[in-house]
């Protein structure tokens, strides 16, 4: 939708900025082609010829929005449909919802965080000590940034990948402003899709990605991260184990590795989901006792 500007009929209304210098009379600005090619001779010339073409526009100006950028953002395949979105999120097992100081906590911690990145340029981040930056793919290319972050995928397409992606330094989440960083969330958001887990490495570029993001999101931002929200959601709530408490996964053997894998992954589970769901507000207070189950009633 395009923005219009529209200027004022009356020239005397107060909220107007006005004009701060006497200039004096345009008239004798020069009229003829060569001269107004010339550099402005002086500041003063240089504000008649500014004033001059501001009084030639029209009263009202359409801006039209820039075009889509390619990527991940661009694509339909990923972008989360209307009646997705609209679905309440499903609740979780007690067993693998996190206290609310456990929540306070990690929010507190993340905001801090957050706040001290905002602050951090990354030429100082260079000048630091870390002169060896990571060569970082093209924002439109999803794959490549797969594989940059968790590594190529494994045989199969499943298991969280094969290994080998960098990560998350100063360096490199430093340059990602916040619409890279959501282009970049939503290449990691199809990777979790197709592997089915949330592994450490995707875990730890989507806190970091996060972290480069306004609380406040434009509403396409605000709906890459519900859908995160939703599918870590879901993931959640379809795990199985956690019956046998805590003492199983201290044990030895294949069943506690087990437990303890699947423990390990309802934490980065609902690392996500506390994050976007309260700190970016992409849950309601419904939802979230949906999620957190009898122990938020």
């Amino acid at each position: 939708m395009a923005l219009v500007y529209a200027a004022a009929a009356d020239a005397d209304d107060e909220r107007l900025q006005q004009p701060a210098f006497p200039l004096g009379d345009d008239a004798e600005e020069p009229s003829d082609a060569a001269s107004q090619a010339a550099p402005p001779a002086d500041g003063l010339e240089y504000l008649r010829r500014v004033r001059r073409q501001a009084r030639q526009l029209p009263d009202v100006v359409r801006a039209e929005p820039p075009p889509p950028e390619d990527g991940p953002a661009s694509d339909p395949a990923l972008r989360p449909t209307v009646a997705a979105l609209a679905r309440p999120l499903p609740p979780s097992p007690a067993a693998w919802v996190p206290s609310r100081d456990w929540e306070d906590e990690l929010l507190a911690d993340f905001r801090a965080l957050s706040s001290r990145l905002a602050t951090i340029a990354p030429g100082a981040v260079l000048a630091a000590g870390d002169a060896s930056p990571p060569a970082m793919p093209a924002i439109s290319d999803a794959e490549a940034w797969q594989a940059f972050c968790v590594g190529p995928p494994a045989n199969g397409g499943g298991g969280g990948g094969g290994g080998g992606g960098e990560w998350p330094r100063l360096s490199a989440v430093c340059r990602l402003e916040q619409r890279a960083a959501v282009v970049v969330l939503q290449a990691l958001h199809a990777r979790l899709s197709r592997d089915a887990a949330l592994s450490q490495p995707l875990a730890r570029w989507m806190y970091a990605l996060m972290l480069r993001l306004e609380p406040v999101l434009p509403a396409e931002s605000a709906a890459a991260l519900r859908a995160l929200l939703r599918t870590c959601a879901e993931m959640r709530a379809s795990l199985v184990g956690g019956a046998s408490g805590a003492g199983a996964a201290s044990g030895a053997g294949p069943a506690a590795e087990e437990e303890a894998a699947v423990v390990e992954q309802a934490a980065a589970l609902s690392t996500i989901i506390c994050i976007a769901g309260r700190h970016f507000g992409q849950a309601s207070e419904e939802e979230l006792a949906a999620v957190a189950g009898a122990e938020e009633q």
